[in-house]
């Protein structure tokens, strides 16, 4: 799984090493992780979203794919990190759980992506035409990367 440091993600880690699934969590150099010794399910594995060999290190042997990692900011000092981190991160992750013939990959996105609901049922499908960050528009950019997987 990605995103395995971050606050999502470690609910999420907690839960699949605690049902008893093996867990591996990439986590970028200098990111804090803590290794839980009630979890020995869980094998953190050093790598990046943004680089591929890394991520087939962190794959291999997977049936699962969790990709909950972000760049989850109103600001960056190169804006481009977001469209890096969020768009040809998810792009990465889901090439490479592709090519290695991952079951199900599952991408976690926001809710900073739907349209405000009126007093009306949103999901998914809702068009947003209005965005205040360069973080919303690449969260959307990433769920249309996971659409045109998710028809491969």
């Amino acid at each position: 799984m990605t995103g395995a440091t971050g606050f999502i993600g470690g609910v999420l880690l907690g839960q699949l090493a605690e049902a008893g699934y093996e867990v591996h969590a990439l986590y970028r150099s200098g990111s804090e992780h803590k290794t839980n010794p009630s979890y020995p399910s869980v094998h953190y594995i050093e790598g990046d979203i943004l680089d591929l060999k890394s991520l087939r290190t962190a794959m291999a042997g997977c049936t699962y794919v969790y990709h909950m990692a972000a760049y989850a900011r109103v600001w960056a000092a190169r804006p481009s990190t977001f469209f890096d981190i969020n768009v040809e991160g998810t792009q990465n992750v889901l090439s490479t759980a592709y090519r290695l013939g991952i079951k199900k990959a599952v991408v976690t996105s926001t809710a900073a992506t739907l349209p405000p609901s009126n007093a009306h049922p949103v999901n998914e499908l809702a068009e947003k035409k209005i965005f205040h960050t360069t973080y919303e528009q690449t969260k959307l950019l990433s769920e249309e990367v996971a659409r045109r997987f998710n028809h491969k």
